[in-house]
């Protein structure tokens, strides 16, 4: 088992080659559903491009699968023959449905945990690694039961201005309720393996 958890993917660029680059990987599917909703113009987000943009850099065998069009067992036969599976940041529960129906969490937690793929996400959808998604969303404080992978919630951004009111908003629900918390910069990842995880950051 190995995941990459970041923020924002394109400033842990060192962290990510130092850690998880493999010059031999054979390529790199990239999802950008969780973004689905803020396209315009059939461009994607920034903060998708960017990351695209730095895998790129490195890397140029990344192919996109898009959840709306390829699903079960396609979507395993394609998934499992790739090394890095990439999840964008943004709407999480959008994208909680979407890969409900398409089998996408039955799949990837198969594959995560016998090591078959490498898990990268950033921002939102590096916070469904935990044991339960809570306060995502302002005001709705409704626990879904998802993926186990890490045994605290995962806040993203920490420090960032973008998301100050926000958690400004929710950390007093998130102390009161008790729930352990790992909070991560946009400039560190949480590095997860067999053995648990860590933060690391330079």
């Amino acid at each position: 088992m190995k995941l990459f958890l970041a923020s924002a993917l394109d400033h842990v660029k060192g962290l990510f080659v130092e850690n998880i680059w493999d010059i031999n990987w054979k390529g790199i599917w990239f999802i950008t559903n969780p973004a689905d909703m803020d396209r315009e113009w059939d461009q994607d987000p920034w903060w998708v491009l960017n990351d695209l943009n730095m895998l790129k850099s490195l890397w140029g065998k990344i192919k996109q699968i898009d959840l709306r069009e390829t699903k079960n067992e396609d979507l395993f036969n394609i998934v499992s023959g790739c090394d890095i599976l990439y999840v964008s940041g943004w709407n999480t529960r959008y994208f909680k449905n979407l890969a409900d129906e398409s089998w996408f969490n039955k799949i990837v937690d198969e594959l995560i945990l016998t090591w078959k793929i490498i898990y990268i996400s950033t921002s939102a959808w590096s916070c469904v690694m935990w044991t339960g998604i809570k306060y995502l969303d302002p005001g709705d404080f409704k626990i879904e039961k998802w993926y186990w992978i890490v045994s605290a919630m995962i806040l993203p951004h920490w420090w960032s201005e973008d998301f100050k009111k926000e958690y400004e908003d929710t950390i007093e629900k998130i102390y009161q309720d008790g729930q352990n918390i790992i909070s991560i910069a946009d400039t560190q990842a949480i590095l997860v393996d067999n053995q648990g995880y860590k933060i690391i950051w330079k």
